[in-house]
């Protein structure tokens, strides 16, 4: 079996990449760069573990000092005029890359209820934000296994629609589909569905687990096969990992044929994170799920552990936020609430 690769987008580097076709539309702004994706591709060698290239960084593969005036946006899409993520009004540019889990996709393919990892540099003292890159981040990628009113199933993940977000075109079992959302321990909050793009690979993004008894990894809550390299290179960090579905006569896991690591092309100096929390046995006891970065160990997070919570704060090594906004569970309550600016910041302890 060939090595796989791994690209990791929290370098800063280019990969080659191909020009996005047709201009956006005047809502969304955003264009996919010229000849850009936004990973450095680095081959993991067949090496034993402790020698594996590309062992993770501290807190999920950003490690060290951050960008200054770089934030990164990790959130739903709620409004546009700019785009609207977490309250906060994002400028986009020609020079700004859009891109998904396959490559460059234009400014117009963005819609509200998409989840976006995003790196923004701060515009002055006015509040006000620019794009640098826009990662459409979706937790599930693949056929739809079960559908009910407000759910359904993708590699054994159940996805379940946010109250008020917008409602998917009518699916049936066996279709492609697209899931954008946030993991809640095991199950993915969903803020939108879309028919994938893509019918080659399925995808799971998120943080990857050590090795578990049963030989393979999880992504999120789905089993995942990778090579002992590949995987101590991804432990611990944000993956957004595509491959192929194994059928029902088989062990029930994703076949990891790319894996590209992290949500960032730039180190943040701070994090503005719409997410849930779950617990981990180490101080503060809780992270959010699926973000692939801890919490100062000094924070007392109990009392947003059971809520969507906006967390907002500096980064340096450990996540250590200043704020936290409980939010509505209702997509179209939250979206009206974050653009009339009413949620009340919470310190944290």
């Amino acid at each position: 079996m060939p090595d796989k690769e791994i690209a990791d987008t929290e370098t800063g580097a280019r990969a080659k990449g191909r020009p996005s076709s047709g201009r956006p539309s005047r809502r969304a702004l955003l264009t996919a760069a010229a000849g850009a994706g936004a990973a450095a591709v680095f081959w993991v060698p067949r090496a034993p573990r402790a020698q594996a290239q590309g062992a993770p960084l501290e807190e999920g593969g950003i490690g060290g000092t951050g960008a200054p005036g770089v934030t990164g946006v990790v959130g739903v899409l709620t409004d546009f005029g700019s785009l609207r993520v977490n309250g906060l009004t994002i400028e986009t540019s020609d020079a700004t890359e859009a891109l998904d889990a396959f490559g460059p996709i234009p400014g117009a393919a963005l819609a509200l209820g998409h989840s976006l990892s995003i790196d923004a540099e701060r515009l002055g003292a006015g509040g006000a934000f620019s794009a640098r890159r826009a990662l459409l981040a979706q937790p599930l990628i693949g056929r739809a296994e079960e559908i009910s009113e407000t759910s359904l199933r993708v590699m054994g993940v159940e996805a379940v629609l946010d109250p008020g977000a917008p409602r998917p075109p009518a699916l049936a079992v066996g279709d492609r589909v697209a899931i954008s959302g946030l993991w809640r321990g095991d199950r993915v909050a969903a803020s939108r569905i879309d028919a994938a793009r893509n019918t080659r690979f399925s995808v799971v993004a998120g943080v990857v687990s050590p090795r578990e008894r049963d030989g393979l990894r999880r992504i999120g809550a789905v089993s995942v096969r990778m090579d002992d390299a590949e995987g101590a290179a991804a432990e611990g960090r944000y993956v957004t990992a595509l491959g192929r579905w194994s059928p029902p006569e088989d062990r029930r896991s994703l076949r990891v044929e790319r894996l590209v690591v992290g949500r960032f092309a730039m180190r943040p100096s701070a994090l503005s994170v719409e997410g849930f929390l779950e617990p981990i046995a180490a101080r503060p006891f809780f992270r959010v799920a699926g973000l692939g970065h801890s919490f100062d160990e000094d924070l007392d997070l109990r009392a947003f552990a059971a809520r969507r919570t906006l967390f907002t704060g500096p980064y340096a090594r450990r996540y250590a936020p200043t704020a936290a906004t409980r939010l509505p569970e209702d997509f179209a309550t939250r979206r009206r609430a974050l653009a009339a600016g009413t949620l009340e910041a919470l310190p944290i302890p």
